[in-house]
C-alpha cells in the first residue's frame, strides 16, 4: 500500500554487549529492531508511542490505584516519610489529579504541560492526551531518601457514575493503561469499609490487561475491623479480583494501614507487619531489578506489536488486489462478527492465545479512528529484524544480565526504618533478607 510519507528512525551501531552496558544496548535495539515495525504499522494509533529516550534513564516508577479516600496518599507518604507538596488527606475525594512524586533538593510543585515538556522527565508521552489532562497533571518534588532511586505516581480517586466523567475531559482508562506499561509496580487499594468494586474501578482494572505481573494488592485500614470481619472482606476481594485481573492463581492481598493513630491490635497488626514488610521489601529491591524490568517490558512490547502487524496484514491479505485497497474495503472488514472470526484464524494460523492479541472490541474501536490510508503489510526485512531481536538478541542479554538482587545501600537505612516504625512488635534484626535468585523474565 501507498504510504504518505515514511518515517525515519534514527541509525545507530549496536555496542558491544557487556553486563554493565545491557540499558544502553537493549534501548539501540530496540529502535533498531522494533520502531520500525511500530511506525509501518501505526502501532501508536492502537496503543501506547514508541518508548521516549527519557524513559530508559529514569528511575522505577510506581502508580497507585484506588477508588476515593482508601489511602493513596497517606500511604505514598508514609513511605517517602513525610507530607509531598500539595498532598491533602480527608474523607471526602481530595486528590483530583496525577502527580508524580520525585526527588528534588527543595520542596517544589511543577504544572502538568511543563512537567512533560521538560527534559530528562518521562512523561513527554502524556501530552498526546491534551490540554485537559495536563491541566490535571502535575509534578510534586522534595528532598527524600526513597525519591532519590523511585518515582511514585499519585491519581485520583475513582468515582462512581457521572461524578467520574463530567469533568474529566480526558479518558481516564486509556491515562492508567499508558502509565501501566510505563511504570515498574502498580499498587491497588482497597478499603477494609468498602470492599466493592464500582463499574468504573472495574472498567480501569480491565485496561491493566498485559501488565498483571506488576500489580500488588493493599487492603488498607485494616485496623478499624476485627480479626474475623478482616478475614471476611479479604476472602471477598480475593474472588472479586480473581474475576476481574487475568492470573492464574488468585492474587495475594496484603492487609494494611498506614495513618498515624493506627491501632496496633497484636492479632491483626502481626499480620500486617508481615506484609507490610514482603511489599515495602519488593518496592525498595525495584532499582537494584531495573535492568531486568526493562528487558521484560521491551519484550512484551516486540511481541504485542508483531502479533498487531500480523492481525493488519491479514486484514489487508483478505480484501486488497496486488495494486489497490479501498478504505470501504478495509472498514467492511472490522465488524464484530468479521473480526472475532479473523482474531480465531490468527490464532489457529500462528499458534496464539487470547491473551497474545489485544481486546477484539478495542481494536475495532481503534482500527475505525485509525488512518486506514497508512496501514501497511508485514515487510519481511523489518519481521526479520524484530524476529532477530526475540530470538537470539533477548538470549544474548539474559546471558549477561546481572543477577542482583540485593536492597540500594541508600535505601538500607531507609528501609530499617520503615520497618520499625510499622510496629513496635516488629524485631527489626529479624528483617527477611531478599531473595538471591531474581524474578524470571516473562517471554
Amino acid at each position: 500500500m501507498m504510504r504518505l510519507f515514511k518515517r525515519k528512525t534514527e541509525v545507530r551501531e549496536i555496542p558491544e554487549l557487556t553486563s554493565q552496558n545491557v540499558n544502553h544496548v537493549l534501548q539501540t535495539l530496540y529502535v533498531k529492531k522494533v520502531v520500525p515495525m511500530e511506525f509501518l504499522h501505526i502501532y501508536h494509533q492502537f496503543d501506547t508511542p514508541p518508548i521516549d529516550p527519557a524513559e530508559w534513564g529514569s528511575n522505577p516508577m510506581i502508580l497507585f490505584l484506588g477508588q476515593h479516600s482508601v489511602g493513596k496518599t497517606t500511604m505514598i507518604n508514609h513511605l517517602i516519610g513525610k507530607k509531598y507538596p500539595g498532598s491533602q488527606i480527608g474523607p471526602e475525594p481530595t486528590t483530583d489529579c496525577f502527580t508524580a512524586v520525585y526527588h528534588s533538593k527543595k520542596p517544589y510543585e511543577t504544572q502538568g504541560t511543563t512537567l512533560a515538556e521538560k527534559n530528562g522527565m518521562p512523561f513527554k508521552s502524556l501530552m498526546r492526551f491534551g490540554q485537559s489532562f495536563l491541566n490535571r497533571f502535575r509534578g510534586a518534588s522534595l528532598p527524600a531518601t526513597m525519591l532519590e532511586m523511585l518515582t511514585f505516581i499519585d491519581t485520583p480517586g475513582i468515582l462512581s457514575g457521572q461524578k467520574q466523567t463530567s469533568y474529566q475531559g480526558y479518558d481516564l482508562s486509556q491515562v492508567v493503561h499508558a502509565l501501566a506499561c510505563k511504570v515498574d509496580m502498580i499498587v491497588l487499594l482497597f478499603d477494609t469499609s468498602k470492599p466493592d468494586i464500582s463499574d468504573e474501578y472495574k472498567e480501569v482494572l480491565h485496561n491493566l490487561r498485559g501488565n498483571e505481573e506488576k500489580i500488588k494488592i493493599v487492603l488498607n485500614k485494616a485496623d478499624i475491623v476485627t480479626p474475623d470481619e478482616l478475614i471476611r472482606v479479604r476472602d471477598v476481594l480475593m474472588w472479586s479480583l480473581s474475576k476481574i485481573l487475568s492470573t492464574v492463581e488468585v492474587p495475594r492481598v496484603h492487609i494494611g494501614s498506614f495513618w498515624k493513630n493506627c491501632k496496633k491490635e497484636k492479632d491483626i497488626f502481626d499480620q500486617f507487619a508481615e506484609d507490610c514488610q514482603d511489599l515495602v521489601m519488593e518496592i525498595v529491591l525495584l532499582p537494584s531489578l531495573i535492568p531486568l524490568r526493562r528487558l521484560n517490558d521491551v519484550i512484551k512490547r516486540a511481541k504485542s506489536v508483531k502479533n498487531h502487524a500480523l492481525i493488519m496484514h491479514e486484514i489487508l491479505s483478505n480484501v486488497c488486489s496486488t495494486y489497490e485497497c479501498h478504505n470501504a474495503r478495509v472498514k467492511a472488514q472490522l465488524s464484530e462478527v468479521k473480526i472475532e472470526q479473523l482474531f480465531l484464524d490468527i490464532k489457529k494460523k500462528y499458534c496464539l492465545t487470547d491473551s497474545d492479541l489485544p481486546d477484539p472490541a478495542v481494536f475495532r474501536e481503534k482500527a475505525a479512528k485509525s488512518n486506514i490510508e497508512a496501514w501497511d503489510k508485514i515487510d519481511p526485512k523489518y519481521a526479520a529484524k524484530l524476529d532477530e531481536f526475540l530470538n537470539e538478541d533477548v538470549r544474548d542479554i539474559l546471558a549477561v544480565l546481572p543477577a542482583n538482587r540485593e536492597i540500594p545501600t541508600a535505601l538500607k537505612s531507609h528501609f530499617t526504618h520503615l520497618m520499625t516504625y510499622i510496629s513496635k512488635t516488629t524485631n527489626t534484626d529479624d528483617i527477611k533478607t531478599p531473595r538471591s535468585n531474581p524474578s524470571p523474565v516473562k517471554k
